[in-house]
């Protein structure tokens, strides 16, 4: 349920849309097919020389951290969520629908494309439901084991990890 304008949190819209831009930069040599490309046909480009000097920063200044403000921005987004209904139940059906809808996206996009981390967002949002009601000091254990293993979590779920 979207917050009203009055109620939006403009820091956040503003720290989303950043992310967003970071992740469209990062990933345009896969959009554009450059990555498809022999390194002697990327050396036959105009902007061969811009490539070589633009590619590591990319990743130093924007790879990991865009995904990371996403993926914390997920929860900060569904703990509002949380909080703006908490006068219905846990399990309500929109945040069920939502996150399955969101799944099914996330499978879709995972066809077409490999870098797909909808999927994920949905599974730990179903989690996140699952969790709604468990005392403080269970969820720091639960969260500390996903922090010290989360390939046993994840790595059956996406074949690419693996490469």
């Amino acid at each position: 349920m979207p917050a009203p304008g009055a109620e939006r949190l403009d820091h956040i819209d503003a720290l989303r849309g950043f992310a967003l831009a970071a992740v469209l930069l990062v990933h345009l040599p896969d959009f554009s097919l450059y990555v498809f490309l022999t390194p002697d046909a990327q050396a036959l480009l105009p902007t061969a020389r811009w490539d070589e000097f633009i590619a590591p920063l990319l990743v130093v200044l924007f790879k990991r951290k865009a995904l990371t403000i996403f993926t914390l921005l997920f929860g900060v987004s569904f703990a509002l969520q949380l909080k703006r209904s908490h006068a219905g139940a846990c399990f309500s059906g929109f945040f069920v629908r939502r996150l399955l809808v969101l799944f099914l996206i996330g499978l879709v996009h995972g066809i077409f494309y490999y870098g797909d981390i909808l999927r994920y967002y949905a599974m730990m949002g179903l989690f996140l439901l699952l969790t709604t009601r468990l005392r403080p000091r269970t969820l720091a254990c639960i969260g500390i084991v996903i922090a010290l293993f989360p390939w046993a979590l994840f790595d059956s779920f996406n074949p690419f990890l693996n490469r």
